[in-house]
């Protein structure tokens, strides 16, 4: 099984583009889950404009399955002198999977300095039941070290679709980066699946995020909360929050999840 550090490094470059095929241990159904897709855009766009400052904030439309050969093709939108945005393009033999959109930016001195994300009070990973460990577990998921930190998980007919997990890297290896970190941050199912009381197929439309630190910790544990704050009409709308195992507040997310139940 191919880690992410080695799939990141068999990505090829030529005119501009980089090609990968990722294998079936990073499959979800008939595609590539979401996370790894756009953990490969962010590389690429890093590879490509390597004096980029540090990554703010992204934004993801996942317009197809992501499967067999990609091509990735980064492309700069704007620059000045303290911050940029790079697009980039995912396209497969059928179509256009991916086309997101990052915003780079480098650190200001501010007199002012608040946050309202206080990680949640939860039980260390050691001592929380195994998340991933259900037959029906996408093929990604072996990829990660899952442990349930909240009362409910999912398929448990939960009225309250709030999720809390522990979730790590099981490579080694991985870098401190963002891609490490968005592949990271998309591992969990969402957080709606709490209220099914059967499996059912979930695909990600959309997905944005902000980055809310400069130093990643990728090999350590990370806290996760997703709450689905509203589901009908066959979508759910989510918020996430990821933590380090230290507190640090990492990221915040939002998602457009579509639901076929």
């Amino acid at each position: 099984m191919a880690t992410f550090t080695a799939l990141l490094a068999s990505m090829s470059h030529k005119d501009g583009h980089f090609q990968v095929a990722p294998g079936e241990e990073w499959g979800q159904g008939r595609t590539l889950y979401g996370g790894i897709t756009l953990a490969l855009a962010a590389h690429a766009a890093r590879l490509t404009f390597p004096d980029l400052p540090q990554m703010r904030a992204a934004q993801a439309a996942f317009t197809g399955p992501a499967s067999g050969s990609l091509t990735i093709k980064p492309f700069k939108v704007a620059a000045g002198k303290s911050s940029a945005f790079i697009g980039v393009d995912i396209e497969t033999e059928i179509g256009t999977a991916l086309r997101a959109t990052f915003c780079y930016g480098v650190s200001r001195q501010s007199v002012f300095s608040h946050s309202n994300l206080a990680i949640p009070k939860v039980e260390k990973p050691e001592q929380c039941p195994t998340f991933f460990r259900s037959d029906f577990a996408p093929r990604f998921t072996g990829q990660f070290d899952g442990r349930l930190a909240g009362r409910a998980g999912i398929i448990s007919g939960s009225d309250t679709p709030d999720l809390l997990t522990w979730i790590r890297h099981r490579d080694t290896e991985v870098a401190d980066s963002e891609a490490g970190l968005i592949a990271l941050a998309d591992a969990l199912p969402p957080a709606a699946m709490m209220m099914f009381t059967e499996p059912s197929p979930v695909s990600t439309a959309t997905w944005s995020m902000e980055f809310l630190t400069e130093h990643y910790t990728n090999r350590s544990w990370h806290l996760m909360r997703t709450l689905a704050e509203h589901v009908g009409d066959g979508y759910s709308s989510q918020h996430m929050n990821v933590w380090s195992e230290d507190g640090r507040a990492l990221m915040v997310a939002r998602q457009l999840v579509t639901i076929y139940c």
